[in-house]
């Protein structure tokens, strides 16, 4: 797609209500003759064209960053820790750490909408090597919740198993948010 040509109709289109353009939460309103291929475009209530192009980086107006986040409660990090035994897990969202879960943590879930924004966000979780071949599986997902703290239908799910994990793993996906 066309930047150009979709600022142009873009700007047609809201007329002088001055909108915002972002690549992957990025100021990109100087971006000039420029294609970008196999992108998703949204424009929000306020007219800001919004498009997640996770093949591109593009660098920010004068150090400013701008994200739209995802509503509270709408993805979480579900933890189920299934008797493991000297298992650890890094996960990082956007670059960003948001937690090590290790074995013995037990069953849990933590809102990710701090560390997502709308579109593509990249999710790795990076597992240390396991000393020991006892125990059971450390499983993460992450999704949205039932009304009954389930996770059915999850985005991601990572599982590290003892028997297996004789050595370190790092495992990187990309979650779309809408």
């Amino acid at each position: 797609m066309n930047l150009l040509l979709l600022s142009a109709l873009f700007a047609g289109a809201v007329g002088g209500s001055n909108p915002r353009i972002y690549v992957n939460g990025e100021r990109a309103d100087g971006l000039r003759d420029v294609v970008l291929e196999d992108v998703d475009v949204r424009i929000d209530d306020k007219g800001n064209l919004w498009i997640t192009a996770p093949m591109y980086s593009v660098g920010g107006k004068a150090g400013t960053e701008a994200v739209e986040r995802p509503p509270a409660g709408a993805w979480w990090l579900l933890v189920e820790d299934l008797e493991s035994s000297n298992l650890s897990v890094v996960v990082t969202v956007n670059g960003r750490p948001v937690t090590t879960l290790k074995s013995g943590v037990g069953n849990g879930r933590l809102d990710l909408a701090p560390w997502l924004h709308r579109g593509a966000n990249q999710v790795v979780f990076t597992a240390a090597a396991s000393p020991s071949k006892q125990g059971g599986p450390l499983v993460l997902s992450i999704g949205p919740l039932q009304a009954d703290g389930t996770m059915p239908d999850a985005s991601i799910r990572f599982a590290r198993d003892p028997s297996s994990a004789t050595k370190a793993v790092e495992r990187s996906f990309i979650l779309r948010v809408p």
